[in-house]
Formats: structure tokens, sequence, C-alpha cells
């Protein structure tokens, strides 16, 4: 998947997620892959809190960053 497409994705998860996110992605992209994709080019918002960022136990070209995200202000908040 290019860059362009996955922070795409992630723009949409920050409104659809309410508390936490779990993003597992390659340190690298693979050499076969037409554009090379760093785990820092993966754009996340500001606020949110990265919880830990570490390699996959298993899949060691893998880094695990899940992040716990802002509230999400919904609007029939009021009217339980």
């Amino acid at each position: 998947m290019r860059i362009r497409k996955i922070c795409y994705y992630l723009r949409k998860y920050n409104g659809l997620t309410l508390k936490k996110f779990y993003l597992k992605q390659r340190r690298k992209t693979a050499p076969s892959e037409s554009e090379t994709i760093h785990q820092a080019d993966y754009a996340v918002t500001e606020d949110w809190r990265l919880i830990h960022r570490r390699q996959c136990a298993v899949q060691q070209i893998y880094v695990e960053t899940p992040f716990e995200l802002p509230e999400v202000e919904t609007a029939n908040k009021d009217n339980t």
C-alpha cells in the first residue's frame, strides 16, 4: 500500500476509533515495493498518545505501535 493511502486510512480511523488503536507496520517496506516507506512515515495525528513502540516478537520485520486516542465527542452525548 502506498503512503498516500495509508495516511488516508489513518485519518479515517481517527474519527472512528474510541479508545485505542493498534498499528503494526513494517520497519521499512520490502525492496520489491515501488515506494520505500519507513515507520516514521506513518502520519498519526499529534493527539494520539503512543503507548509504546517495540519490535514484534514473532515477525521481527514488524513494529507494534499501540496508541491511546483522545475522547471523541458524540452528538447525542447529553441525550441519554
